[in-house]
């Protein structure tokens, strides 16, 4: 891929890092936490009091230890899953922000009311526990904002008195906090002391396990049609219980073909309706296909819904997913991004099928091809919204930089698309503009040349590369790069962003890792945020 004017899109022309990692290996988080019995105080005395501090180990989901999130606003909720706060909520309920809770028990092993805890976030913070980051140094968080939110957390208060609360069940005296996190760096990481002693001495503390802010993305996914053709204005629509969609073309349709009815109007439009052809007659104007069955409801055609007609391959009674459409692949989006701390939440709110489209006119140009995946895209992307962009390519033609509002894609919302294929100069294995949130997999650039053994993976490493473009921020470009993939393991792979010189890696190993300077460092180095670093109200 190359970028053009202003760098706000960006193409992926002869390659991809293909390069993989195994989650269960790379041990993120499985350093072992400072922390005496999950969140207890040190043992004490008989007749002494004694701390329980949350979150602990055993408040967050399987898989998600210490997880707080910078934002969850489309939803899908936090990692803290059990009630541990005065008002018998999970710990974290807000973006960016957690509650610390502490219960104190006096000697009889009762609730402790009116203690005084004293609160205090761990500086320097705790080492980065991340495997490409080499040193063993404390105080690494990158969040560099003045007080009062420090780099190693802001807390709200210092100190607060305990006061008896029913919490999931139990009796407790309680006094509590809230720590607020970065807005912006993943992999920030925080720990939180309590103690009855304003001094903090040794035996008289109780510390949260590690926590480590992330981000997390939203996606909806799209698949195109393999093939498909759009219905024609002239017939008036597809009406509900009728039998007959208008074609100008009915070309590579036959009788007792299995066909889907689409259009954008609501989410049932989206997915369609699979019926049989009768016949096809191309002696009406326009031309028609004639189906065994009725459609239960209407498509409308041109702006209204856009309707489509695609060609459906059954295998028994079920669509065969793989020969009707063209496929995203989003496995390795883990493996990929989960070191930087960025998670993926892939929504099925939107996510359907898409018409057979394509751009292969060597004439256009670039500008004129990204306004056509553009208008493409927001017509079939359900979660965008207006939303003013400075760069971006206009209808029509022109040079950036451009300003204005576009239906792009609500802020770290993504929308990922499997495609025909793109053609300007050359064919492309994948697609990104920065402007609309749209990425796009060229599927029949890469099915073309490549064995069908190859094709998955060249496919799941060019989301994971793609992707990585839509990390960029308002003037800066994240390009490529020919670095060698962040180490350990010693092997020599290229960076995820690699491009040049044919395809990088091998294509076999789903090895999908980035360098240190596009994943910790900034590239070069802090010329451009990295992806810990970019802002999270993309």
């Amino acid at each position: 891929m190359r970028t053009t004017s202003g760098g706000r899109w960006w193409r992926w022309a002869v390659g991809l890092a293909v390069v993989g990692l195994a989650l269960g290996a790379w041990g993120l988080l499985a350093r072992p936490f400072a922390v005496a019995d999950e969140g207890l105080g040190e043992p004490k005395a008989k007749g002494e009091n004694r701390l329980e501090i949350h979150p602990r180990i055993g408040d967050f989901a399987t898989g998600k230890l210490g997880r707080i999130l910078i934002s969850a606003k489309h939803g899908g909720g936090y990692h803290t899953v059990k009630k541990t706060t005065t008002e018998n909520k999970e710990a974290q309920t807000k973006d960016a922000k957690v509650t610390i809770t502490v219960y104190v028990w006096d000697g009889a092993g009762d609730p402790a009311v009116g203690k005084t805890v004293y609160f205090r976030v761990k500086y320097p913070d705790p080492d980065d526990p991340s495997p490409y980051e080499s040193n063993s140094t404390e105080g690494d968080n990158r969040d560099a904002r003045t007080p009062p939110l420090l780099p190693a957390g802001d807390l709200s208060a210092a100190q607060a008195v305990t006061a008896l609360a029913t919490i999931d069940g139990r009796a407790v005296a309680a006094a509590e906090v809230e720590l607020t996190i970065t807005d912006r760096h993943s992999g920030d990481n925080y720990i939180v002391k309590a103690s009855l002693d304003s001094r903090f001495s040794a035996n008289d503390t109780a510390e949260t396990c590690l926590l480590t802010a992330w981000k997390r993305l939203y996606v909806e996914t799209d698949k195109m049609f393999r093939f498909g053709r759009d219905c024609a204005d002239g017939g008036g629509g597809v009406g509900a219980s009728a039998k007959n969609v208008y074609l100008d073309d009915t070309t590579g349709f036959a009788a007792d073909d299995w066909v889907q009815v689409i259009s954008n109007e609501s989410d049932d439009h989206n997915n369609g309706e699979v019926k049989q052809i009768e016949s096809v007659d191309d002696s009406s104007t326009p031309k028609k296909l004639v189906l065994k069955d009725a459609l239960a409801r209407t498509y409308k055609t041109g702006a209204a819904g856009y309707a489509h007609v695609g060609k459906a391959i059954k295998t028994g009674d079920n669509v065969d997913q793989e020969a009707t459409y063209y496929l995203a692949d989003t496995s390795l989006l883990a493996a990929c991004y989960e070191p930087a701390f960025i998670e993926f939440k892939e929504m099925s709110d939107g996510s359907s099928i898409m018409p057979y489209s394509f751009v292969t006119t060597a004439e256009a140009t670039d500008q004129q091809n990204e306004a056509d995946c553009r208008a493409l895209s927001q017509r079939w992307f359900k979660n965008k919204e207006n939303r003013t962009e400075d760069r971006f390519f206009p209808s029509g033609g022109g040079s950036l930089p451009q300003t204005g509002t576009l239906d792009t894609g609500k802020s770290n919302y993504l929308h990922l698309i499997g495609a025909h294929l793109y053609y300007h100069g050359g064919t492309f294995f994948g697609t990104s503009w920065y402007s609309t949130n749209a990425v796009y997999v060229w599927r029949k650039a890469i099915e073309d040349p490549y064995s069908a053994c190859v094709v998955p993976n060249i496919v799941r490493d060019t989301v994971c590369h793609e992707i990585g473009h839509q990390f960029d921020i308002v003037g800066t470009i994240h390009m490529h790069c020919l670095n060698i993939a962040y180490t350990p393991p010693h092997d020599g792979e290229k960076c995820i962003m690699y491009s040049g010189g044919g395809l990088a890696g091998n294509l076999t190993n789903d090895v999908v890792r980035y360098c240190t300077d596009h994943i910790l460092t900034g590239w070069p180095t802090d010329k451009y945020p990295s992806r810990r670093d970019i802002a999270d109200g993309r």
